[in-house]
């Protein structure tokens, strides 16, 4: 999520809604959750990960230390979870399985 443009009006009334719109906007901003993505390949296609048993290592490009996932969607019932192994946070996310699955990721 970006900041705000505020644009000069010579409107004061224009200038108030702008401040208004503003100031909600820049609220917004610290909440982590806004500043997430969905991972797409270069075709617009969104990417899949294979989590295993075992920690699989999910590269996030959010060039900063994630805060958290939210698994979107997955072609099995099965439980993902942050893996006890340390990561690099500002890269890299380490998950695991209950069980070998196909998932899609929201990364924030």
């Amino acid at each position: 999520m970006v900041p705000y443009q505020w644009f000069k009006s010579k409107s004061e009334e224009l200038n108030s809604v702008q401040n208004s719109i503003r100031d909600v906007v820049n609220s917004l901003l610290p909440i982590e959750l806004l500043n997430g993505y969905l991972p797409k390949k270069s075709t617009g296609e969104i990417i899949t990960y294979t989590i295993l048993t075992t920690d699989t290592i999910i590269n996030h490009g959010l060039n900063r230390d994630y805060v958290g996932y939210l698994v979107i969607d997955r072609n099995a019932s099965a439980i993902v979870y942050t893996s006890p192994t340390a990561s690099l946070k500002n890269r890299q996310l380490i998950l695991r399985a209950s069980a070998t699955v196909t998932v899609k990721l929201f990364l924030f």
